[in-house]
């Protein structure tokens, strides 16, 4: 991950979720707790044009919003 931008931890996995910045990949990257990359997660016809926030929701659905201040 060249800059992660955001990050979720799933307590019940003790797995981490990141994703890149704008410019990056269509894709969500999943860490175990000492940061070693587990696997990469393609998410269909989507653009990382500024990912900047990830978050799950309680019934598993992913938020990935640009909710930054660039515009």
């Amino acid at each position: 991950v060249k800059e992660s931008s955001g990050l979720h931890y799933d307590p019940q996995s003790k797995r981490l979720y990141t994703h890149d910045d704008s410019g990056g990949q269509n894709q969500i990257y999943e860490l175990d707790s000492t940061g070693k990359l587990l696997r990469i997660i393609r998410i269909e016809q989507a653009q990382n044009k500024d990912w900047e926030a990830i978050q799950w929701s309680a019934s598993g659905w992913v938020y990935i919003a640009d909710i930054g201040n660039n515009r």
